[in-house]
């Protein structure tokens, strides 16, 4: 009887599904009215329908602009699933002719009202922007009238200037009932993809290729110096090539679930990753941008931002002399200067592995984002004499590289070479010691870059283990009271954590806190 149940309930699942709109806007009455996913009935939220579609449209003045489109519908089971109401977008921003911007968003939050589907427009006041970084933002949107049952649906645009293209995710934290994506490249780029290999869900893609033409036109103007800006003449263009086209079309998508040991489940999602190899224009030369990791780590290197500040000293010089007057032992000197640095910069937040706000400008106000503090703490140790060079990270949430670019990384630790070791120092956190760094940058391996730009892999991973010792001695006393003393030592990353869950307690408050967890 069970298993007939679950049969129907399967049917019942793909007939809906094949029934469905998927048209923006077409949300309907058995969506809103559907209690949990037939074939998750654990998941808070579902994704009833995903698009995305990446193309380059093309104009005369700008050339080639990437356009990426995201539609999106989900329904809310319950509380729990609350927090998909509220979407994070990054964008890049180095320069105007280096940009992505967020355009075109449309949402709306669809209710039944006395049996009739009702829908209540996202408002500019629920949208917002937040500085990340120097290069990133995030446009952040959170949509409105949101309750239990109810179903979201949001459409936008990421312009961009880049030619590099993003992860199509394939796989998220709840389940997808149904995922259109379609990538559609012009034949003058030349791209290689991967499927992440460590992934449960391996999708099977679809490739094609397909004439398109871009019509346009194109404005002359006067060049003689002094002439107005009014196009003298305009003249229209076609543009005939071909786009290599990748798809899929993917029903019943399992959700990535939490698992125990698994620190970073994004190292298991299903997705395409996109390598930007080769540029061949109509009629030049092919231009090779495939590239390594000695490559990536020397432009690093020498980014001004990066390799620039490790070379400035005169501003702290005075200040580091006094500090380690006397001092001869290397270590002593680096655990001075790493409290010192821990106590005059504070990390405002912003992730980073270049210094935002410059070196000196970090010192002189006592604020900088990761890149500013430990670029900081690199450059003081290098004054000094210890062997010290930063270490490119990339955080849990920002992934593992699988292939050579400048944005694999998106963090920076200090790396100490001492007789034959690496030590790790990460000056962000208060309580951060030695070979205890942001436990969101323990993602594997590192890159540390040398000077002049030579670099090398290097295991993050802590070197000892983090225990956690408790002693008891007790004794029974005439009336069967157990009466004595209970002590408990933690070392490493536990150590990290109970310094930082009991920040600012004092020891009575602090007791009592303890015996109420115990």
């Amino acid at each position: 009887m069970n298993k007939l149940l679950l049969i129907m309930m399967l049917q019942l699942g793909i007939t809906s599904l094949s029934a469905q709109n998927f048209k923006f806007g077409k949300v309907s009455k058995e969506e809103l009215q559907e209690q949990f996913n037939p074939l998750d009935s654990a998941a808070n939220a579902t994704i009833l329908y995903r698009k995305e579609n990446i193309k380059y449209d093309y104009s005369q003045e700008r050339g080639f602009t990437q356009m990426r489109e995201i539609h999106e519908r989900i329904k809310i089971y319950n509380k729990e699933g609350f927090d998909w109401a509220t979407k994070k977008v990054g964008l890049y921003e180095s320069s105007n002719l280096r940009k992505e911007e967020l355009i075109d968003l449309k949402g709306y939050t669809y209710t039944l009202v006395n049996s009739k589907v009702e829908g209540e427009k996202l408002k500019k006041s629920g949208v917002f922007e937040e500085e990340v970084n120097k290069y990133w933002k995030r446009k952040i949107f959170t949509m409105p009238n949101v309750k239990e049952g109810c179903v979201l649906e949001y459409r936008y645009v990421i312009r961009s200037t880049l030619i590099g293209i993003n992860d199509v995710n394939l796989q998220f934290s709840i389940p997808v009932k149904k995922l259109d994506f379609k990538v559609a490249i012009p034949e003058y780029y030349k791209f290689t993809k991967y499927l992440n290999p460590k992934a449960a869900y391996y999708p099977k893609l679809h490739e094609r290729s397909k004439g398109r033409v871009e019509k346009g036109s194109a404005k002359s103007y006067n060049t003689n110096p002094g002439a107005s800006g009014t196009p003298t003449s305009i003249s229209s263009y076609d543009l005939d090539f071909i786009e290599v086209i990748t798809e899929a079309s993917l029903d019943n998508i399992p959700a990535l679930k939490k698992e125990k040991f698994v620190a970073n489940l994004n190292l298991y999602r299903a997705k395409l990753q996109w390598e930007y190899v080769m540029f061949k224009g109509p009629n030049s030369l092919p231009k090779n941008y495939g590239t390594n990791w000695d490559k990536v780590t020397k432009n690093i290197y020498n980014n001004p931002s990066f390799g620039g500040e490790l070379a400035k000293t005169s501003f702290y010089s005075n200040d580091v002399n006094a500090l380690i007057k006397g001092v001869s032992d290397p270590m002593e000197k680096a655990a001075l200067i790493f409290s010192f640095v821990k106590s005059k910069v504070k990390w405002n937040g912003f992730v980073g592995y270049t210094a935002d706000n410059g070196l000196k400008k970090a010192y002189k106000n006592g604020e900088g984002n990761t890149g500013d503090i430990n670029l900081l703490l690199t450059s003081m140790l290098k004054y000094v004499g210890i062997n010290a060079n930063p270490v490119l990270v990339s955080t849990k949430s920002h992934g593992v590289p699988l292939f050579a670019t400048t944005k694999g990384f998106n963090y920076v630790v200090c790396g100490l070479e001492l007789k034959g070791e690496i030590k790790f120092l990460d000056a962000t956190g208060r309580y951060n010691t030695l070979d205890i760094i942001f436990q969101e940058a323990l993602n594997w391996q590192g890159r540390i870059v040398r000077e002049h730009g030579s670099s090398a892999w290097v295991n993050l991973f802590p070197k000892r283990n983090s225990l956690s010792t408790t002693m008891v001695s007790v004794k029974l006393d005439d009336e069967f009271n157990l009466i004595g003393k209970l002590r408990s030592r933690e070392t490493g990353y536990l150590a990290y954590e109970y310094r930082d869950n009991y920040q600012g307690v004092v020891n009575d408050d602090l007791t009592k806190t303890i015996s109420k967890k115990i």
